[in-house]
């Protein structure tokens, strides 16, 4: 598994993201580490990679949010999980690379094909749920997790 991977990397604020060389990653406890069958890319990949969004991971980072892949390693303390699992997860970033490192909890997984944007709409029908919060569900198919 410490083997090179291939992988989108912003090297500075506002810098075009170059494929580069890095070294895969290991799954620590509750992670999964996947690969990666596809990649979301989201308005706050755009912004996090101009240095405008909340969130500003060390340079360099790769982007990418959300994936949907095969799990291909599971850490310590991961149940439900197993290896060869076709998953959707939400990651804070690291999406564009040939392999990704996800929480466990954020892994959901999937049959048959994968629903771009299914990540975050599963994850936005999920908080509205546990907190109850009121929420509108506009367009881009949020129903699908709510109803």
């Amino acid at each position: 598994m410490g083997c090179i991977m291939k992988a989108w990397r912003v090297q500075e604020i506002g810098a075009q993201p170059e494929i580069m060389d890095v070294p895969a990653l290991l799954p620590g406890p509750g992670e999964i580490s996947l690969t990666v069958a596809a990649c979301g890319l989201n308005f706050a990949d755009i912004l996090m990679r101009e240095g405008k969004y909340q969130e500003k991971p060390p340079l360099p980072y790769t982007p990418g949010m959300e994936v949907a892949g095969t799990v291909r390693a599971v850490g310590p303390e991961v149940s439900g999980l197993a290896i060869g699992s076709r998953v959707l997860a939400f990651v804070n970033h690291g999406g564009l690379a040939e392999q990704v490192i996800a929480p466990a909890h954020r892994g959901h997984q999937r049959g048959g094909e994968y629903s771009g944007g299914a990540v975050r709409r599963r994850h936005t029908a999920r908080h509205g749920a546990r907190h109850r919060h009121p929420f509108h569900l506009c367009a881009g198919g949020h129903h699908d997790f709510a109803c």
